[in-house]
């Protein structure tokens, strides 16, 4: 007698990433049910025929819990993480669920990372950070790392978005709020806090021949408390995250960051007028769109770095997210209790790199200057 299908819920499967890892983790042909709950799952379109769509309020923890005990594997794809921080994650431990989200906030990062006693005690596994950054951009830097075995003097994560990349509301408004009068890098294995108009000042990167001496925003990644638990990363002095956002005004960064009055307010402003504006050009002429992730490392006698482009970063995040969900359902996860990010021993980074590759994501480190 064969086994059920394992049941997988993606909550805020009807937003752009959540749909994307329907459609991966459907295409995938494994033996498992997706479904969908949201606030507003029923109104979600071009999703196939098998997947359920469940209206819900995430807000209410009875109904949450409800919902969750149905499912095997939840996936968080639910945002902006600032808001929700760790609550549906504490439910998926109370109810002894393997849990995998795409946080990409370093607030509620700090928050998932204290459930992980809890975790251990109720039998339940948290797999966060799977999307683009951290979760690839994190298995760059590790293959930088992992090809040499000298000290890296520095090192950081650069992203490009062009300006003609499809966001959601949630995307703009993650990455409006996290522009704050800090940010925390890494110092010698430790997170260091500095002024971001310090680190920002006349610092610029250059992506490949056509993106050259792009000037940089920086933000705290989550990776910055992960990094640490990883043996490789012992080997790099400094490290920091920044990404170039084609057309943002850079004049408006030093704003945003010393905003204190009304700052919510004007950035929820700021955010529903950006999505419209990004709405008005998608449906205009065809714009070709481009997103890069780029690792690197630099030692002594050369730098290395490990790069991958898409036309979506969405694309990269559900992709990632549901290689990982996959691996789960395979057995090539053994299921761990506590709180694990792509750092982990329990990631099989050699079959991570593979299925990437399946993909047509290529991570190939390269030299890119030899001194």
């Amino acid at each position: 007698m064969k086994n059920p299908p394992k049941r997988v819920l993606v909550a805020g499967g009807n937003g752009v990433t959540g749909k994307l890892i329907v459609r991966y983790l459907t295409g995938f042909k494994l033996p498992v049910q997706v479904d969908i709950a949201a606030r507003t799952a029923l109104r979600a379109q071009n999703l196939p025929e098998q997947v359920r769509k469940i209206d819900i309020d995430f807000q209410n923890k009875k109904a949450t819990s409800a919902l969750f005990r149905q499912y095997d594997i939840i996936i968080l794809a639910i945002g902006p993480f600032d808001i929700f921080k760790a609550s549906l994650h504490e439910i998926c431990v109370s109810e002894q669920k393997i849990c995998i989200d795409i946080n990409d906030s370093y607030e509620a990062a700090s928050e998932i990372y204290k459930l992980k006693k809890d975790a251990e005690h109720h039998q339940s596994m948290i797999l966060t950070g799977m999307g683009l950054a951290p979760g690839l951009t994190t298995l760059l830097l590790l293959e930088v790392l992992q090809q040499n075995n000298e000290t890296a003097q520095s090192g950081g994560v650069r992203m490009f978005f062009s300006n003609g990349i499809n966001s959601g509301k949630a995307s703009i408004y993650t990455m409006l709020i996290n522009f704050i009068s800090h940010v925390f890098i890494l110092s010698n294995g430790k997170a260091y806090k500095t002024l971001s108009k310090k680190i920002e000042k006349d610092a610029y990167y250059t992506f490949n021949e056509s993106l050259k001496h792009k000037p940089l925003i920086y933000y705290s990644s989550p990776e910055i408390q992960t990094l640490p638990l990883n043996k490789d990363c012992s080997r790099i002095r400094q490290l920091d995250f920044a990404f170039h956002l084609e057309g943002m005004p850079m004049n408006i960064i030093p704003f945003l960051r010393g905003l204190k009055i009304f700052r919510k307010t004007i950035i929820k402003f700021l955010c529903k007028s950006t999505y419209k504006k990004q709405k008005k050009q998608q449906s205009g002429q065809p714009v070709e769109t481009l997103v890069i992730a780029s690792a690197f490392g630099q030692f002594d006698n050369c730098i290395k770095h490990c790069q991958v482009s898409s036309k979506s970063s969405y694309e990269l995040t559900a992709l990632t997210a549901s290689i990982v969900a996959e691996m789960v359902l395979k057995g090539e996860i053994v299921e761990t209790n506590g709180v694990h990010s792509i750092e982990s021993d329990i990631i099989s980074k050699p079959i991570l790199k593979t299925r990437f590759e399946r993909e047509g994501i290529k991570i190939n480190p390269e030299i890119v200057n030899q001194s």
